[in-house]
């Protein structure tokens, strides 16, 4: 499982073999099968380029690790539900909430988190959002660690039916 989650990150990192600059990974780990004239296993050189793994995650080398960071495609609208919508409050109050949470999880720096935390607080305040859902929402995912935020939540199984209903006016 280690094996695999190196060969995601590394993936859109430029590689070359055996270099003074950047950091040195076993090529087992990167998925890279070329061998030494000596038939030993190699070693690729991962250069300080920062790359895209998925869609809204940035990765960088810093110091002798990896530093994950939020982005967002230049096409991105921020097309967050409307306040002034007819959903349900408590389904409009969750969004900022999720939002941040999903920060949280993305950027592995708080200085990060805290930058992008004020970009996502504009494109809630475009879109109607009370300033004081969006703090809420922000101090609320402000509290929980990233360690407790990467966690996976256990739910227990239930027996219940669910009731699927159209919101009407």
């Amino acid at each position: 499982m280690f094996c695999s989650i190196w060969r995601k990150i590394l993936t859109g990192f430029s590689c070359q073999k055996e270099s003074a600059q950047g950091v040195q990974v076993p090529s087992e780990l990167a998925g890279n099968s070329q061998t030494t004239e000596n038939h030993g296993p190699s070693a690729i050189t991962i250069y300080n380029q920062p790359t895209e793994i998925s869609d809204d995650q940035r990765v960088s080398i810093e110091g002798n690790g990896l530093c994950t960071s939020a982005q967002y495609k230049p096409t991105d609208s921020h097309s967050y539900l409307l306040y002034s919508s007819s959903y349900p409050s408590r389904v409009k109050n969750s969004i900022p909430y999720s939002q941040f949470l999903r920060l949280r999880r993305l950027c592995s720096d708080e200085s990060d988190f805290s930058l992008k935390s004020e970009e996502l607080c504009n494109f809630f305040n475009k879109r109607g959002y009370p300033a004081s859902v969006v703090q809420a929402g922000h101090h609320r995912a402000q509290r929980i660690d990233r360690q407790s935020a990467l966690q996976t939540s256990q739910r227990d199984n239930n027996d219940r039916i669910p009731l699927t209903l159209t919101i009407t006016q």
